[in-house]
């Protein structure tokens, strides 16, 4: 599994001042999980300018709003689910 952002691009942010995250890899996530933790030891050490360039990334609203956010999802999931078993 993995999860692709509507922008291909990764999220990454600050819930609180000691609570990051980092999400969306977009199939890139191998790579994009080393670079990360590289940047969240460098914030942790008080070094932040790295990592701030990745938060101020724009982050998207899924299309639908809370209300189809799940079927919609559920839709996808299940149409990739039927092209990989269709070898597509």
């Amino acid at each position: 599994n993995f999860l692709l952002t509507l922008s291909r691009l990764p999220e990454v942010g600050r819930l609180d001042h000691n609570i990051f995250y980092s999400q969306g890899c977009s199939g890139h996530g191998v790579t994009f999980t080393h670079l990360i933790g590289r940047l969240l030891g460098e914030v942790i050490q008080g070094q932040a300018d790295r990592f701030s360039a990745f938060e101020r990334l724009p982050h998207m609203a899924f299309p639908g709003g809370r209300l189809m956010r799940v079927p919609l999802a559920a839709m996808g999931a299940w149409y990739y689910g039927v092209r990989d078993r269709l070898g597509l």
